[in-house]
């Protein structure tokens, strides 16, 4: 098994441990352009980003938003290329069903079932806040994501021009880590752990019946 690791632990070494076994290499990212480079987890959220020095009095404020967003954009394309240059298939953004199914039987009723079933499955998107408000107490940061990936970024262009690249990256990190924070946690459980493919879905489809008062 290959085993993925996005940082280097040996600077010597061109592309440190990033998910290495004897056939496999996949390189560390690379910057992006306009002086952001974004880190992906598994996830598909940034684990990390680095600015240049002073890259904040370099751009425009109202601008910062949209910068981050196309700098994850193309991180999110470098982290899929690196996966196919290894020979191994990019996580899916899709969960595996039967990862899905337990959280679905969880619900009391149709509107619940629906609304999870979107969030796991569908375009429902999820926000994500800094923990800093600014001059109307609303957060500095917003990151709006999906089960695919982040979607928009917005900054509070009063208060990254008067901030340093080191407050804007731990901000902008609270708030991918808020998204992180609410989305469950698909694993296949235990209870489940016996049990075939087909009669998970057919536990799902008696579920839902009863939802429905058939």
């Amino acid at each position: 098994m290959t085993e993925f690791n996005f940082g280097p632990t040996d600077p010597d070494d061109e592309f440190g441990d990033y998910a290495r076994d004897d056939t496999v290499r996949v390189a560390p990212p690379v910057p992006s352009t306009g002086g952001i480079m974004m880190d992906l987890a598994a996830d598909r959220l940034p684990q990390d980003i680095s600015l240049l020095p002073h890259w904040i009095e370099s751009v425009d404020p109202t601008k910062v938003g949209g910068l981050l967003l196309g700098s994850y954009h193309q991180a999110l394309g470098e982290l899929g290329q690196r996966y196919i240059d290894a020979g191994m298939a990019p996580p899916s953004a899709v969960p595996p069903r039967r990862h899905v199914i337990p959280h679905l039987l969880r619900t009391d009723s149709l509107g619940e079932y629906r609304e999870t079933s979107s969030r796991l499955l569908g375009s429902a998107t999820t926000v994500g806040c800094s923990s800093v408000l600014g001059r109307a107490d609303t957060p500095v940061i917003s990151v709006t994501a999906d089960r695919t990936g982040i979607s928009a970024i917005a900054v509070d262009s009063e208060w990254v021009s008067g901030t340093q690249e080191i407050s804007l990256r731990s901000e902008f990190l609270y708030a991918v880590d808020a998204i992180r924070r609410q989305r469950p946690e698909l694993v296949e459980e235990g209870r489940y752990a016996e049990t075939s493919d087909q009669e998970l879905e057919d536990l799902n489809v008696e579920h839902l019946r009863r939802l429905n008062g058939v």
